[in-house]
């Protein structure tokens, strides 16, 4: 009886370090780098150099941050959307000082914004 216990608690103790181990790997997974950022901003570069109507704009802009910067996407984007158009550039920068200590900026990030929703 006690062999058998303490076989159950081992066998705890390694499903606790299994999925201690996972939730470290996928944190690791979804950290939110510099190059990140620049990589947003050349997705803001392609988007404005797209001929096409806002709405065609936004769809580019959402469906390729999800799909090259899916932590960011879910970190930051599906908030800023939430918001004005007119805050949404400084809201990024304000995120990517928090998070990195990052001083970030995008012209055509700030162009999108401040010529697009005009």
């Amino acid at each position: 009886m006690i062999r058998t216990f303490y076989k159950t608690i081992a066998y705890a103790c390694l499903c606790i370090f299994v999925l201690a181990s996972c939730e470290q790997l996928n944190d690791n997974e979804t950290t939110i780098k510099n190059a990140d950022f620049a990589e947003l901003c050349d997705i803001y570069q392609d988007t404005t150099n797209i001929t096409g109507d806002l709405i065609t704009k936004e769809m580019m802009l959402t469906e390729n941050v999800q799909n090259k910067l899916p932590a960011l996407f879910n970190k930051l984007f599906t908030h800023i959307n939430n918001n004005d158009a007119d805050s949404r550039y400084q809201l990024i920068r304000q995120y990517a000082k928090q998070q990195n200590q990052l001083e970030w900026e995008c012209k055509a990030a700030n162009d999108y914004y401040s010529t697009n929703f005009k």
